[in-house]
């Protein structure tokens, strides 16, 4: 089993190289044909804070993306899933098996007692038409979409805004019937979500139309268009996080 570590500061430092190993690991399905492979380097990161067993395990598998809804498993990888805020993994695949003409994405899963705690959900795009260096999230699966979709309703106050914190005075209320009401600082907002499992899409937003400060005004367009650019939620203690297409948190709230 290979092991993973916490990722260092420079993620930019994350190459795709070339070793020769004379087999692959036992753990994945890789056929263990002795030759040169090239390695994957990726990073796998947290949508939020997360405590996980000691017997948790991380799976990253490269996949075949290019016939939509139909992902097909090229090679697939365990590692121990470390409590860190972000765990590295090297994923060996042979150059051979990609051609050219085809998509391919990671994708990365964290179990523990065969339960599945943590999924990326669709694949992250890599090496053709994609990134050579990939980032992956993985956040909460939720068992049940009704109950599930139930903590996110209430009152949150916006606490943090494409990770830069800030004040007081924006806010949204949601309901159990998708209804969003709330303030952006500057104007009341309103509109509707749809909510399945751990996805979520915000829109259309309607606002008032007041002038308010310069800095008022910016902040009220940064929001909007993280709202716009949602497809995911968690709640994960008093916090409510709210995150982008490729999982990368846009908005957090805390619970009112």
């Amino acid at each position: 089993m290979m092991s993973a570590r916490a990722v260092l500061p420079a993620l930019a430092a994350l190459l795709s190289t070339t070793i020769a190993v004379p087999a692959m690991a036992a753990n994945s399905t890789q056929p263990a044909i002795p030759g040169t492979y090239a390695v994957l380097r990726g990073a796998v990161q947290f949508q939020s804070a997360t405590t996980l067993p000691d017997n948790a395990v991380m799976t990253v598998t490269l996949v075949d993306i290019t016939t939509p809804g139909n992902p097909v498993p090229l090679v697939r990888t365990d590692f121990p899933a470390l409590n860190a805020a972000s765990l590295v993994f090297d994923l060996p695949y042979d150059p051979a098996s990609i051609k050219p003409a085809h998509s391919y994405g990671v994708s990365a899963r964290i179990t523990a007692d065969d339960r599945i705690l943590l999924d990326s959900g669709d694949p992250q795009p890599v090496l053709a038409g994609g990134t050579d260096h990939p980032v992956v999230w993985v956040h909460g699966v939720a068992t049940d979409a009704g109950s599930a979709s139930d903590g996110v309703t209430g009152v949150w106050q916006l606490s943090v805004l494409n990770g830069e914190a800030v004040g007081a005075g924006t806010a949204i209320t949601l309901g159990a019937d998708g209804a969003v009401s709330g303030s952006t600082g500057c104007n009341r907002v309103m509109g509707k979500a749809a909510i399945t499992g751990d996805s979520v899409r915000f829109g259309p937003l309607m606002t008032t139309r007041m002038a308010c400060a310069p800095a008022a005004m910016k902040r009220e367009q940064a929001f909007l268009t993280a709202m716009d650019a949602t497809r995911f939620w968690r709640v994960n203690g008093p916090e409510l996080v709210l995150s982008d297409a490729t999982r990368r948190p846009v908005l957090i709230f805390r619970k009112s």
